[in-house]
């Protein structure tokens, strides 16, 4: 059973496992490693998680009596872990207590400093990411009609492009797919907004999804055409053989007309009007959902450079037609990512930036998203 006595899949065991994983890739895992006489990797994998947990805690919930906090925490280690456990526990919380009242500990001070940065560049107060990043992750239902899914735990959410199912928490994915897969699929806010975006400036051309897998931001261009009575071909195709056969394998491509999956080999030689490339990055604007993340901003967002250069230079450019619209998207929130690379890109290539849209997360559940739109000359 999970420290927090809830059962796995559970909403409380999620969240749990959550702020687990948020807590091991911040700087926090750095500060409590310093608090462990025996060292980080001499102590047992499960004593190091409660602890990581307490901290966790501690630092983000900044209560007034922390050790009323201090003392459920032993006791949870002592009936699961045994009294060993117990007694580093207390010692380690009571000291980071004591530190934190000396020098009291921001939870920004954890994160990459490119991170709060790029977040304190958008005149954003950075207590707002530390609550974004900490929110539970909720996932958004999109159906392929008009309104949302009926009899699923959730609530309504109206964005520009049309409503949704925002989940409740803890309600498993897997298991809405398993029962409705014919009928909707999953995307956040930011990435459907960045999908509306394009749809609205296509007019009806024809459009490649170059890194499309799996095929999320396709299915939301076309189900917009599809629900305007506006015919439309999405080319969807991805350039990594183990995501194209997540694409060419999924269900719903058939679902929707004008919709169609085209390998790398197949467009190679095409020229589209417009083509949308939203390419892999350090994920630095979905945390809250992929926690594991953090440790790319570590690297300021430079982790995927090379990869994303060449879809750019050796995909897009070549695949774009004279004139046509270049949509160039991420999950980041960095601007070496997003409007640099854009930029340098655009500068190298002869492509001229006609819009720049960047979303930012949440606490309502909303991920980070970026989207130039540029224009071959």
């Amino acid at each position: 059973m999970p420290p927090d006595g809830s059962k796995s899949g559970t909403p409380p065991f999620l969240a749990t496992r959550h702020r687990l994983l948020w807590a091991s890739y911040s700087g926090l895992q750095a500060r409590v490693s310093g608090l462990l006489a025996r060292g980080w990797d001499a102590t047992p994998r499960a004593w190091r998680r409660v602890l990581m947990l307490a901290a966790s805690e501690l630092v983000w919930e900044r209560f007034e009596k922390p050790y009323g906090a201090v003392n459920e925490w032993v006791e949870i280690a002592r009936e699961h872990l045994g009294k060993p456990a117990s007694s580093l526990v207390n010692g380690a919380l009571r000291r980071l207590c004591r530190e934190a009242e000396a020098a009291p500990i921001p939870p920004e001070d954890l994160l990459p400093t490119a991170l709060t940065e790029a977040w304190k560049g958008s005149g954003r107060p950075v207590g707002g990411l530390v609550m974004a990043l900490s929110h539970p992750y909720r996932a958004f239902w999109h159906e392929f009609t008009r309104e949302p899914a009926q009899g699923l735990p959730g609530e309504p959410w109206d964005w520009e492009g049309g409503r949704c199912l925002r989940l409740e928490p803890g309600c498993s994915p897997q298991r809405v797919l398993a029962e409705r897969a014919a009928s909707g699929f999953f995307q956040n806010i930011a990435a459907a907004r960045i999908a509306h975006a394009v749809f609205r400036r296509l007019e009806g051309r024809p459009i490649l999804d170059l890194c499309a897998a799996p095929g999320g931001k396709s299915l939301q261009i076309a189900r917009l055409a599809a629900l305007e009575g506006q015919p439309l071909e999405v080319t969807a195709s991805d350039a990594n053989p183990r995501r194209f056969k997540l694409l060419e394998s999924s269900p719903l491509v058939s679902r929707l007309p004008g919709l169609r999956v085209a390998s790398p080999a197949a467009i190679k030689d095409q020229r589209f009007p417009c083509v949308l490339l939203d390419v892999p990055c350090g994920n630095s604007g979905v945390l809250a959902k992929s926690p594991e993340a953090v440790r790319h901003a570590w690297k300021a967002g430079d982790t995927f450079r090379e990869v994303q250069e060449s879809l750019l230079a050796e995909g897009a450019a070549r695949l774009t037609g004279p004139g046509g619209l270049l949509f160039y998207g991420t999950c980041s929130l960095f601007p070496v990512e997003n409007g640099d690379r854009a930029r340098a890109f655009a500068l190298e290539r002869h492509f001229e930036i006609e819009h720049e849209e960047q979303h930012w997360p949440d606490a309502e559940g909303q991920h980070g998203a970026y989207l130039a739109i540029l224009r071959a000359r």
